[in-house]
């Protein structure tokens, strides 16, 4: 067994100053100089670090020591096949980053890794701009790379605003992304957990729920606020009157926690246990030559709740804090003293036990890849989190220590945990789709930086914009791409826009054609479907960058084949869909003025649960598909026929009255799959989308949105509040009375082929 340990704590005596000038002086003195120096510009962006790719020379670092570990560590009677690195806060990113390095293609010069409260960050991996960077150097007194003008100013703004930088090598992209794409080397065996009241250290104990988020994420808008209180109602917190805390403060703190201590850690722990799942079936696990004969994925949850630190804390005015952040430290390494500092550490008998168990499973764990081993005293039935094909808030938890030990699930009979699947799935949407670019300092100190939206609630920014499913992304939706050639143009007012056949600046049609060219010579080009007009969308897709569009569509052409396109466009047959139109309103119906394909979806008359009771998820898919492809061979040849020029993209509605969030989360699953179709396979059709009926809180995001968007892209979209008296006028804007349905301000009801959403109505039916 060979263990290693990751911490980002300063070695001081508290007893003597706990200031922070003071802590970090005394680290200086320590002789750790070079490692604040490696911290700070190890993970900084800019154009020098660029040129010589050490933007995560820290990292680096570090890499080269855990592979010195592993070829010297038989010498210390190690075994190099069982290294375990295990880390606690920033020592816990440090573990993650070194898991995620170089995306995985690497492997890892360990097995197995314990992460100890924040898994993943919000905030890390970031592109951190060049102004950032200046604004660090400035921050930290330094005229140069190597002037260093003194530790004050580090001191005073903490080490939080030094991040590990996305640069294309060590970290091929955000950590959320690597995460969800499964780039990542797999590990064998992982632990990965927090402390019960993990926040509540870094809680200011009179910021009321609305003014919390301004300590913590920079410029929080009233949206953000309203989603928090209403996923944590205060009557669900109790004040400690004599600590001094109010229910808010409590409320904050699980808000916090949440956000950063327990989402992240089952994001992390679903996508390495899936990727295990994945390893297993094709039979051979990363870092093993034969299959492991395991049927549960060896990832365990921990949600800690026990601690002897009551007493210290109360002794520095800071009572009511719980089972505080590094809580199972002192049981992990099986050291009371350490904590000891001013004598109040007072264990009992129950501390001492589950000391010992702790102590034993994680050591244990280290060598054995278990962290209960029958007749030891370990913690008793700690089994792996995640069941084989289990989703993300599928998990089970083990709770170590407190009045209710032992496995737990989120929800349910039985459960202890102090957190609910339906409110983590919500927050985990809500915060974990951003990729933002900013840098936090935790305690308020200071917040600055560049921010990038990435994904709210109702949106999810990319290249590329399509055209439905608008509720969970903005971009990544839908319609299909035309193969055939369009009809030639018979309009004589008709112009063909900036980057499409017909209007190609010399650039561009240099692109599209050493883009078809490439193709021809490595075989990958399909005659009967790949036109100019698709290439070009591609090409627009990508800013016509002809690598990155080469890549996207050789992406998109294995999807087919493994999606199996072909066989579903030729003997799929949807029996289903008259009941499914009953739950959830989906269709194509008519053209607008522009002789653009109205494409119409009813969220707020979905019913969820009626709706998998006559089809399912798989079938809803394969529907989009078949639908796409109809689109490609009949509908947009047929419109561009009719409307006497080419049409390439389609005008959509998205009918919002009366969703609720319950049923929004319910199909978010099918949703995010079928954006994805949309963005990646069948890119650049969107021509106009409507959002009616739209909730206040849409709205309001929407205005923070559209900020972050090009100019092209806001001009396409319109959210419409209230109801059909209110915006009908601007439907009727863009389409004709007769081809929009009545209950959407048009006079169209298609009595005779059973209504709107089942007639197909539109000229591809002439």
């Amino acid at each position: 067994m060979s263990c290693l340990f990751l911490c980002g704590f300063m070695e001081v005596d508290y007893t003597k100053d706990t200031s922070t000038k003071g802590r970090m002086n005394q680290t200086l003195t320590l002789n750790l100089y070079c490692i604040v120096i490696i911290i700070v510009f190890g993970f900084a962006l800019s154009e020098a670090l660029r040129e010589t790719n050490d933007l995560n020379v820290g990292l680096k670092d570090q890499r080269l020591a855990l592979e010195w570990v592993k070829e010297n560590i038989g010498s210390f009677g190690g075994n190099p096949d069982k290294v375990t690195i295990f880390g606690q806060s920033s020592g816990t990113l440090s573990v993650t980053m070194q898991i995620l390095a170089y995306g995985g293609t690497q492997g890892a010069p360990f097995h197995g890794a314990i992460m100890e409260s924040t898994a993943l960050e919000p905030t890390s991996t970031l592109n951190l701009t060049l102004d950032a960077f200046n604004a660090v150097a400035n921050l930290t007194g330094c005229d140069t790379f190597g002037n260093p003008q003194g530790s004050e100013t580090l001191s005073q703004n903490g080490g939080d605003v030094y991040l590990p930088t996305a640069d294309g090598d060590f970290l091929p992209s955000t950590s959320s992304q690597l995460v969800r794409q499964g780039r990542f080397v797999q590990m064998p065996v992982s632990i990965i957990g927090w402390t019960e009241d993990d926040a509540t250290f870094f809680m200011p104990p009179n910021k009321t729920m609305e003014e919390f988020p301004d300590t913590f994420y920079p410029d929080p808008n009233q949206t953000t606020i309203e989603i928090l209180l209403e996923l944590y109602p205060l009557d669900d917190f109790t004040a400690n009157a004599e600590a001094g805390l109010p229910a808010e403060f409590y409320r904050s703190a699980q808000v916090f926690r949440d956000i950063l201590f327990v989402c992240p850690s089952f994001l992390f722990g679903h996508a390495i246990a899936d990727k295990y799942n994945q390893d297993l079936a094709n039979g051979h696990p990363e870092g093993q030559s034969e299959p492991e004969p395991k049927v549960i994925p060896p990832v365990f949850l921990y949600a800690f709740n026990q601690t002897i630190l009551t007493s210290s804390l109360e002794a520095i005015d800071s009572p009511g804090l719980g089972v505080i952040y590094t809580s199972e430290l002192v049981c992990v390494f099986a050291n009371f003293t350490a904590y000891n500092v001013l004598g109040l550490v007072k264990p009992t008998e129950s501390d001492f036990n589950l000391l010992e168990q702790v102590s034993r499973s994680f050591t244990g764990f280290a060598n054995t890849g278990v962290s209960t081993i029958p007749g030891k005293d370990m913690l008793k039935g700690w089994a792996g989190s995640y069941l084989p094909g289990a989703e993300m808030m599928d998990a089970s938890v083990y709770v170590v220590g407190g009045s209710n030990p032992g496995m737990s699930t989120l929800e349910g009979e039985g459960s202890v945990l102090n957190c609910g699947r339906t409110m983590l799935q919500v927050l985990f949407e809500y915060y974990w789709q951003w990729q933002r670019v900013n840098v936090i300092q935790y305690r308020g100190v200071i917040s600055y930086g560049q921010r990038r939206l990435h994904r709210l609630p109702f949106f999810t920014p990319s290249p590329s914009p399509p055209h439905s499913h608008f509720l969970f992304n903005l971009y990544t939706m839908s319609t299909t791409t035309p193969a055939s050639a369009p009809a030639p143009a018979t309009d004589p007012n008709w112009k063909p826009k900036p980057g499409h056949v017909g209007n190609l600046s010399p650039e561009q049609q240099k692109a599209l054609d050493t883009f078809r060219d490439e193709l021809k010579q490595e075989g990958a080009f399909v005659e009967e479907r790949m036109d100019d007009p698709f290439l070009l969308r591609f090409l627009r897709a990508r800013k016509f960058d002809v690598p990155l569009a080469k890549t996207m569509l050789l992406a998109a052409e294995q999807w087919r084949k493994d999606f199996g396109v072909e066989e579903i466009v030729k003997n799929f047959d949807y029996k289903e869909k008259e009941e499914v139109d009953k739950y959830y309103p989906q269709f194509y119906h008519k053209t607008d003025k522009e002789g653009r394909p109205i494409y119409i979806e009813r969220f707020g008359s979905l019913d969820i649960t009626k709706l998998y009771k006559c089809t399912t998820q798989e079938r809803q898919l394969q529907r989009l598909v078949w639908e796409y492809e109809k689109s490609i061979s009949t509908r947009l040849p047929a419109c561009s026929s009719s409307s006497g020029h080419p049409v390439e993209t389609f005008c959509t509605i998205l009918d919002l009255r009366g969703v609720t969030l319950r049923a929004f989360w319910n199909v978010k699953d099918f949703v995010m799959q079928a954006s994805k179709i949309g963005q990646d396979r069948y890119p650049e059709t969107m021509g106009k989308f409507y959002i009616v009926g739209a909730p206040y809180l849409f709205g309001t995001v929407w205005s923070v949105v559209k900020r972050w968007l090009d100019e092209v892209t806001v001009a396409k979209i319109s959210v419409l509040s209230g109801d059909v008296k209110d915006w009908k006028g601007t439907l009727l804007e863009t389409i004709e009375p007769e081809n929009l349905p009545h209950y959407l301000g048009g006079v169209c009801d298609c009595q005779d082929k059973g209504g709107c959403s089942m007639s197909d109505a539109g000229p591809w039916n002439h």
